[in-house]
């Protein structure tokens, strides 16, 4: 299909609202067909994560000026309801809770409070602009707090370096009641400690940090507490020195780790320990203790994209030729590598939520288009193995042949 078609098409809402939704995977399944349970002495006192999740997820952090492909950079704090990009940034965030996209993940560190200050006018303005071609799509009829699954972060802040990340109880606690002033959301579903990798000391967040997440969830200003950063290794070591302090995370968002170019979430430990959990995958590993997974950045934060990926972006220059290879060959055959990219990340039933950075409406129509092609999460669908499925498997079982992929 020609790239202006392609436009054409996702300048229009899908036929369908209904985005699929899928469960926490907190069991898993080992070679012998036998589940694995969380162990029964499990800290007690964990949260309450959502009972089911859109297969997408709206990533916040397009709603910043961290970008500039928009004319974002230009925008500051306090934000302009009036502007045409936080107009657009609104109705997209408007348009995807429409479609089914009710999950938003943001944090502080997005644009230092601009995409959670986003998403509070999102849900509440009410008074649509009066500008010439800029129409303020309506919130659902109905819509509750209930409905949306709204999570965000703490530990990472500012644009100075001397700023950047703060880890002290002080500021966990007024960064968490500071986001719920700026979304104007009641409480939030799930708080993540943020890139803990940069914290001075693993200590500090085990004695001071992750305590105060505990004590915000106790006291019903967040849900559940997770943690998220690129290092699986860190998270697994805070997860199980956490665990040993009777101190249970309810969810892990990992990011970069699957898509086509790395599937690093379901792969065994390279190092040999003779201790089963150890050599576990790390998505193994958070489901045995019956911490739900959820992943983001399926496109490897530009990697996995005709344009490829920002100057700034730290991948080897093998890598990037690589999946700008991978692109050309995608090319020549009509098939976006970005469709094909999303298209793989969400082929995988044991991850709930995938998180998709969406900066318009359009692209959250071809999330939509891509999410309807999974309506059977049978064995099957998955070829039965967790985080096995090929490249070639993808382009050719029956649901998912290259021509359909044209056909989006």
């Amino acid at each position: 299909m020609a790239d202006n078609a392609v436009e054409q098409r996702d300048a229009h809402p899908p036929s369908s609202n209904t985005m699929k939704k899928r469960h926490y995977a907190t069991a898993i399944t080992i070679a012998d067909d036998q589940e694995q349970s969380p162990s029964s002495n499990a800290p007690s006192c964990a949260g309450k994560l959502a009972s089911e999740l859109p297969i997408v997820g709206l990533g916040c952090s397009s709603f910043s000026n961290f970008f500039s492909v928009d004319g974002s950079k230009s925008i500051t704090l306090p934000l302009d309801p009036t502007h045409p990009v936080i107009i657009e940034w609104m109705n997209t965030v408007r348009e995807a809770i429409r479609c089914g996209i009710n999950l938003l993940d943001t944090a502080p560190w997005y644009g230092h409070g601009m995409s959670e200050c986003l998403i509070g006018l999102a849900l509440t303005y009410d008074n649509p602009p009066d500008l010439r071609n800029n129409v303020l799509i309506p919130l659902p009829a109905g819509l509750t707090r209930a409905d949306l699954i709204i999570n965000t972060k703490v530990g990472r802040y500012e644009a100075d370096p001397l700023h950047m990340f703060d880890f002290s109880a002080s500021r966990v606690r007024s960064s968490v009641l500071q986001s719920i002033e700026r979304m104007k959301c009641e409480y939030i579903d799930v708080i993540q400690l943020h890139d803990p990798e940069f914290a001075p000391s693993i200590e500090l967040l085990l004695d001071v940090t992750i305590p105060v997440l505990v004590e915000m969830r106790d006291l019903g200003l967040v849900r559940a507490i997770g943690l998220t950063g690129y290092s699986l290794d860190v998270q697994r070591e805070i997860i199980q020195r956490s665990w040993d302090k009777g101190i249970m995370f309810d969810q892990s968002l990992t990011y970069c780790h699957y898509n086509l170019h790395d599937q690093s979430l379901f792969s065994a430990a390279t190092e040999k320990s003779g201790n089963e959990e150890d050599e576990a995958s790390f998505a193994s590993f958070c489901w045995s203790k019956g911490i739900g997974v959820i992943a983001a950045a399926p496109l490897s934060m530009g990697l996995l994209t005709k344009n490829g990926p920002p100057d700034w972006h730290p991948a080897c220059s093998e890598l990037k030729e690589a999946c700008q290879e991978v692109a050309a060959q995608c090319s020549r055959v009509n098939v976006d590598v970005a469709d094909l990219a999303i298209t793989y990340a969400l082929s995988n039933a044991s991850i709930p939520c995938t998180l998709l950075g969406m900066r318009n409406t359009a692209e959250v129509y071809k999330a939509v288009r891509i999410a309807a092609r999974f309506d059977d999460d049978s064995p099957s669908s998955s070829s039965g193995q967790v985080g096995k499925l090929s490249v070639t498997e993808m382009l050719t079982r029956p649901c998912l042949n290259h021509q359909k992929l044209c056909n989006f």
